[in-house]
């Protein structure tokens, strides 16, 4: 079997191809038990939602092929068919971009089967909150500006009894560097990094646009770290064993409530050993933005965590949601298991 067409043809990028609007990309692996709350929260306000499923082993692609017919001006589905190895992996690492192997390729995949010009990466355990994230939207497509890049964050939540959802106040926010709204193009591409996608594309103004998702990936089966497969003999040395380790070491939980109440900069400064220098830094950029978001130049002064109050309330509201439409698809959000289960 020739693997030849799921070769990333960066030619599919060119925004003079492309229509107006915004373009969903979702890859997953064995994220059934998931995707029926990502798709149903999402799917009314992107213009499309592409999903490439890989390597599954449970119910994935029975899932998805039954919203694919549910909405089938919205969904697009395909098999990424190649062996896409763990995250930094021993062979993740050894592979050129280009592998139709690596994850570098897979994600380009997704992205070049996108048909509007702006793209946003989902995770097939992102909740939306739904207030914020149809804001947002309206927002960007009010400017409709090709030359910026809109980011935003999750928020962690966990579940450590069987009766309450609330926050992992140790590492409240989710997101990264391809966690963002952005116009494609031949420049906005993937490469890989030891062992892992690397989002790349040109300098671009920048704009923060809230808490836009919950992320669901600590109310999954194992907590979402079943896909590192870490169990594998090939797969001994995984960087993410230590930083797994790490998470449960110093894994503190919040109610809804009380992490509502707390004020972002006792956020920042709670995850900054140097609140001064973390403010004026050079390596203001990529903290801030890992916590939040934020540009180092707009500050706190002039950034929508001025708004965070407002964004949270609609956070709980999501929270409620999310356990409703658990409950009418028979999805289990899972409690936090323990370090030893896992190592």
């Amino acid at each position: 079997m020739s693997l030849d067409k799921f070769k990333f043809n960066k030619a599919l990028l060119n925004p003079v191809n492309r229509k107006e609007g915004i373009s969903a990309y979702l890859r997953t692996r064995n994220g059934g038990d998931m995707l029926k709350l990502v798709i149903e929260s999402h799917i009314n306000y992107f213009d499309e939602i592409i999903a490439c499923y890989n390597d599954c082993t449970d119910n994935t692609e029975a899932v998805l092929r039954m919203f694919e017919k549910k909405y089938p001006d919205k969904l697009k589905v395909y098999h990424y068919e190649p062996k896409v190895p763990p995250l930094r992996s021993r062979e993740q690492k050894s592979l050129l971009a280009d592998s139709v192997h690596s994850m570098a390729n897979y994600s380009n995949f997704a992205l070049s089967k996108t048909t509007r010009k702006i793209a946003v990466k989902l995770d097939d355990d992102h909740f939306a909150v739904s207030h914020n994230l149809k804001e947002a939207l309206s927002y960007i497509k009010k400017k409709k500006n090709y030359n910026a890049k809109y980011t935003f964050c999750g928020i962690n939540l966990m579940k450590m009894t069987d009766n309450e959802i609330g926050i992992c106040s140790s590492h409240p926010f989710a997101g990264g560097v391809d966690i963002e709204f952005y116009p494609v193009s031949e420049e906005t591409y993937y490469t890989n990094k030891d062992g892992v996608e690397l989002f790349i594309h040109p300098k671009m103004k920048k704009k923060y646009l809230g808490i836009l998702y919950l992320h669901l990936k600590s109310l999954k089966k194992c907590n979402g770290f079943g896909n590192y497969q870490l169990e594998r003999d090939d797969n001994r040395g995984n960087p993410y064993v230590e930083i797994i380790k790490n998470f449960f070491d110093t894994c503190q939980y919040s109610t809804l409530d009380s992490f509502s109440k707390t004020s972002i900069e006792t956020l920042i400064k709670k995850n900054s050993s140097n609140a001064k220098g973390f403010f004026y830094s050079r390596r203001f950029t990529k903290k801030i933005l890992e916590l939040t978001g934020l540009d180092y130049r707009t500050g706190l002064d002039n950034s929508r965590a001025l708004f965070f109050k407002s964004d949270i309330v609609h956070v709980i509201d999501s929270v409620e949601e999310l356990q409703s439409c658990a409950q009418k698809n028979s999805v289990k959000l899972y409690t936090m298991i323990k370090k030893h289960d896992i190592f």
